[in-house]
């Protein structure tokens, strides 16, 4: 399976990032879980959050602005209400000081290959993903089963005007997603491009700039 996503609603996404970074000023990391579906096909699988779990105050055995570890009574109660709804798991979590380009630290990939031991043990081992957000940027990995390492995802928030996010990138608009054969740095020079239409009766010209934006791929 070549490509990995996750998908979040534009409205779930807003949720994530106001838990994330409440204000402007100097925070702590803050943690999340996500409950998503997953649909898997040929040359993909793709993520489909659906519902934030927050991580409460009280969940956490310490939070700082560059290190936080959550209860393990908290992460089993999660695992527990994933199973319950056959939903898949999405861990996610903060870096304050970044903004617009955000990775995961060696803390992180450590914690992640922990956490699929856990899953492993107590689940099986199903599919899970992990985000890390900065204020503007957000990347992705996922992890399947019976690996030792996690694959790259494309992370994209959908909504009206979609988004992708590739790891430590800016954002790039999946208006351009017809053209992911190209790869990401001709969707940005598509973006960046306009067009002029002439000789459109005033009803054909108001149909196509009615339907252009929402010529997306859903594959």
């Amino acid at each position: 399976m070549n490509q990995q996503i996750i998908r979040l609603p534009k409205a779930l996404h807003s949720e994530v990032t106001a838990h994330l970074f409440p204000d402007e000023g100097p925070q702590p990391e803050r943690a999340a879980f996500l409950l998503a579906n997953r649909v898997e096909g040929k040359d993909r699988g793709i993520f489909l959050g659906y519902r934030l779990v927050v991580v409460p105050e009280d969940a956490y055995l310490e939070k700082a602005d560059d290190f936080l570890q959550v209860k393990s009574e908290f992460i089993c109660e999660v695992a527990r209400m994933a199973a319950a709804e056959s939903a898949y798991l999405i861990e996610l979590h903060s870096h304050p000081g970044c903004v617009r380009k955000v990775g995961f630290s060696r803390l992180d990939c450590a914690g992640q290959a922990r956490f699929q031991k856990y899953l492993t043990y107590k689940l099986g081992g199903p599919p899970w993903g992990a985000l890390v957000f900065g204020r503007e940027s957000v990347s992705g990995s996922v992890w399947l089963p019976g690996t030792e390492s996690s694959l790259e995802a494309r992370v994209q928030i959908v909504g009206e005007n979609w988004q992708e996010f590739s790891n430590s990138q800016e954002p790039v608009s999946l208006r351009f997603d017809r053209q992911q054969v190209f790869g990401l740095q001709a969707q940005r020079a598509l973006a960046s491009m306009k067009i002029g239409l002439v000789g459109l009766r005033p009803l054909h010209k108001a149909q196509i700039l009615e339907e252009t934006p929402f010529a997306f791929d859903f594959r």
